[in-house]
């Protein structure tokens, strides 16, 4: 691979910037830096949610909830390093379903 080594003036890279602003575009080459981790960062803990645990809170939204109260049943998987965000890491969202025959 070769590496290109261009040399612009900082007059010229002034005048190549504002008019990218012109169509709402920047370089990402001056704040790749600043934007990019150099390790994953993210907030989401490890968890396991247990079925044991689950199941019976489950059933349990069937004789609480009625389908005219929610049309879906389902209890959403916290994240608990989220804060309350329903997300189950911070690309995904999970859920369990309750569906009864009816």
């Amino acid at each position: 691979v070769e590496v290109s080594n261009k040399q612009s003036t900082t007059e010229e890279l002034q005048t190549y910037y504002k008019e990218l602003e012109a169509h709402n575009v920047a370089p990402l080459w001056t704040v790749l830096g600043d934007i990019q981790a150099r390790e994953p960062v993210s907030k989401v803990k490890p968890y396991v949610w247990p079925w044991k645990d689950i199941r019976p809170q489950a059933i349990r939204a069937s004789e609480l909830v009625g389908t005219e109260q929610a049309e879906r049943r389902v209890l959403r998987l916290m994240n608990p390093g989220l804060g309350g965000r329903t997300a189950t890491t911070q690309t995904l969202f999970g859920g369990i379903q309750t569906v009864l025959p009816g």
